[in-house]
């Protein structure tokens, strides 16, 4: 090893010894040793002694918490398998859209790619009839649409809820109405799902106003109102 005083600073600045290192006795006399100044190029220089054990890289280092992240990644499968989804066709999951919804034109097998390399996206749901995929932050209450394929991430496939609600397009639910809402249909649809004594409702689709009932007697025809009611028996 050349005694250049360059050499020695190098190796001075990149050892690291590990914090496991008992001295032996040779190794208490090189330790010694370190006092003892070298002078060369008009400075004095100390050498390091011979080192016992290992050398740690910097990007290790315990003590400055620099560790690498591939040491903390999930066990191989654990992480993937929490991204798939469960799939339920002839379910839609209301509400919850993100931003830019929806991806027109593709098949379902790519909606579902797009949604599990998403972390933004939990769910989605599938219009079959115009290949339009909605891929959707969150997703609590699902309900019947022959058209449609629902999917959520194993995060909330036991959360969400399945409801009893039958849709009706161009027709008012008349009862007994006992709330009224603004907001968009899906608002209006998740409102009577998850209240349970909501029976029914109508949404006036020009106003975005939604109107819940806790009695349903009968249906009438009426332009430009989306309504439902529940099953019997729930």
């Amino acid at each position: 090893m050349s005694d250049h005083p360059c050499t020695w600073n190098a190796r001075r600045t990149r050892a690291i010894v590990s914090t496991d290192f008992i001295p032996t006795p040779s190794a208490r006399h090189d330790e010694q040793m370190v006092a003892k100044s070298k002078h060369q190029g008009g400075q004095n220089w100390t050498p390091i002694p011979r080192l016992m054990g290992s050398i740690l890289h910097a990007d290790s280092q315990l003590d400055n918490k620099a560790f690498i992240g591939n040491d903390f990644e999930a066990p191989s499968g654990r992480a993937e398998a929490a991204q798939k989804l469960v799939v339920q066709d002839g379910w839609d999951a209301m509400g919850f859209d993100l931003p830019g919804m929806p991806l027109w034109n593709v098949a379902f097998d790519q909606c579902q790619t797009q949604c599990e390399s998403d972390n933004r996206c939990l769910a989605i749901t599938y219009d079959k009839k115009h290949s339009a995929c909605f891929m959707k932050g969150d997703a609590s209450v699902l309900v019947r649409a022959p058209d449609a394929a629902v999917a959520v991430k194993q995060a909330l496939a036991n959360k969400v809820q399945y409801s009893s609600l039958i849709f009706y397009k161009n027709t008012v639910v008349v009862g007994n109405s006992y709330s009224n809402l603004s907001g968009s249909y899906a608002d209006c649809v998740l409102a009577c799902s998850t209240d349970q004594k909501c029976m029914g409702f109508n949404f006036d689709s020009p106003n975005k106003m939604c109107s819940l009932l806790d009695q349903v007697d009968s249906l009438s025809v009426f332009k430009g109102v989306a309504s439902g009611s529940k099953a019997a028996g729930n």
